[in-house]
């Protein structure tokens, strides 16, 4: 998977959000930058650029209509709303797209 330049430079707070320290936390008060590296990540699952496990799959399934709302054009506010909603999802997409 070509690393791409948002994930690149947000790679401190990826790790973070990855070893599950404070999600919440960090999702509230990310930037412009962290917010778009984590869409990032979830629009190259949702295309299938990155492998991911069959037991990570059938948990993002069941979010996959928000899944694909976060990857949509929307405001920084409303993408951080959504991204609270399966923030407890987001250490295992960030794991996979890290590593």
């Amino acid at each position: 998977m070509k690393i791409l330049q948002n994930i690149k430079k947000n790679r401190d707070k990826l790790s973070e959000i990855k070893n599950g320290n404070s999600v919440k936390t960090i999702i509230i008060n990310a930037d412009k930058s962290l917010i778009t590296a984590i869409c990032d990540c979830i629009y190259n699952i949702i295309n299938g650029n990155v492998s991911i496990d069959s037991n990570i799959f059938s948990e993002l399934s069941k979010k996959k209509n928000i899944l694909r709302e976060i990857t949509h054009k929307s405001s920084l506010k409303n993408k951080k709303h959504l991204l609270l909603k399966i923030q407890h999802l987001l250490p295992k997409i960030v794991l996979v797209c890290i590593e």
